[in-house]
């Protein structure tokens, strides 16, 4: 890219999408959500010179998915600190007595699924403006983005299946592989461009018939070929 300063906030981008990974390999509550957030500010410098509406929808949907996500969360968590009467449960198997805990983990888990589907969204958007502005970046690391966009798209989808179970795990891997290809924006200051080469325009070498045309000085007649005198009206030609 051309501007110093949008190279740098998208090596910074992708330097904190690094770290993103590793903390999805190695859950730690809360710290993938700030290296997030701070990931996020970096693409809003960036749209602040790019103006890029997909950068745009990207940023605004994943924060957006980050506060459904804590909602969901904070609602699933709730539930088991409501008070619930498991005593009369497990005398009477009564499942009434466990509505509140269904109720409210039900609605944490719909919730998550909902941010699940917006974050598909901010990806998908992030996968089209790197596919539309391949140019912008070295090949290979437009190429690696790309692809790591689509897989954390699909690792989000995974997660909207949450409810199959085995989609999860498979998620889980979609997103350690798609943060570590997203990562590699980091090294967008250090891999060449390449420059476009122009090979210059042929001219055209002069034909024979336009070097050897000559004119009589007394009647104007074309005179071709070496003579020394004007074929028409005979005057001499030099």
């Amino acid at each position: 890219m051309s501007n110093t300063d949008t190279n740098l906030d998208f090596r910074s981008f992708g330097s904190r999408m690094k770290i993103v990974a590793i903390f999805v390999i190695i859950p730690i509550p809360f710290v993938g959500i700030i290296f997030t957030l701070l990931a996020l500010s970096d693409i809003r410098n960036v749209n602040l010179k790019l103006n890029n509406p997909l950068l745009g929808d990207y940023r605004s949907k994943f924060i957006t998915a980050i506060i459904f996500k804590l909602i969901g969360s904070i609602v699933g968590v709730v539930a088991w600190f409501f008070p619930i009467n498991y005593v009369g449960f497990m005398y009477t198997y009564d499942f009434t007595y466990l509505m509140p805990l269904f109720v409210f983990t039900g609605t944490g888990f719909i919730i998550t699924m909902i941010a699940a589907a917006i974050e598909m969204g901010a990806w998908g958007a992030l996968e089209t403006f790197f596919r539309q502005n391949t140019t912008m970046f070295p090949a290979y690391i437009a190429r690696d983005a790309e692809e790591g966009s689509h897989y954390l798209k699909n690792g989000a989808l995974m997660y909207v299946l949450a409810f199959l179970f085995i989609t999860i795990l498979i998620g889980w891997i979609f997103q350690i592989i798609g943060y570590f290809k997203v990562a590699k924006l980091e090294q967008i200051m250090n891999a060449p461009m390449t420059e476009p080469t122009y090979q210059p325009t042929p001219t055209p070498s002069p034909t024979s018939s336009s070097t050897n045309v000559k004119y009589c000085p007394n009647c104007g007649a074309d005179v071709s070929g070496a003579g020394k005198f004007c074929g028409t009206c005979g005057s001499p030609l030099s």
